[in-house]
């Protein structure tokens, strides 16, 4: 009698993702380099409002929800393959509270698809952690994977760190 058996371990749900981060610069700490505007907005790399390092990412001039600050993970991201995201979002300080968005834009066979990674409420009073969960899509060549964020009023300055 011969007993074979796998055991599969769950992916923890925990603030701490396993693996490494496949964002060139996820702390804003070079500056710009690796990020870029989505739509139209102005983006910059600030040192007024930081959650830690001396820069955070900063997106302004918005005149629709959908813009904000985007990394381009094409080659980076393997379709059909789980990944895990974090990042920290703020409004400046006194602008209320807003929803925010991760979403990652995804073009593969043709199609373009908008999914949701992670959203949540985010104030000028502190940084809130956004996490989720992600699979690229893997029905077609990967032409663009783009990671982006969102959500706020239009109008409405944001900031990330540490993603």
């Amino acid at each position: 009698l011969v007993l074979c058996f796998s055991l599969f371990l769950p992916t923890s749900a925990s603030s701490s993702f396993a693996g490494p981060n496949i964002l060139p610069n996820p702390g804003f700490e070079d500056g710009l380099s690796g990020w870029r505007q989505i739509y139209g907005a102005t983006v910059s790399a600030q040192s007024n409002y930081k959650r830690t390092g001396s820069l955070a990412g900063r997106a302004t001039d918005r005149t629709a929800t959908w813009q904000g600050l985007a990394a381009d993970l094409t080659a980076s991201l393997k379709p059909g393959r789980r990944y895990s995201a974090s990042a920290w979002l703020r409004l400046p300080v006194n602008a209320g509270s807003d929803a925010a968005k991760i979403t990652l834009l995804a073009k593969t066979g043709g199609t373009t698809r908008f999914l949701n990674v992670a959203t949540g409420g985010i104030s000028g009073n502190r940084w809130t952690e956004l996490k989720g969960e992600f699979v690229p899509p893997s029905d077609g060549p990967a032409e663009q994977f783009l990671f982006y964020f969102e959500g706020p009023a239009a109008g409405v300055d944001f900031l990330v760190d540490d993603v």
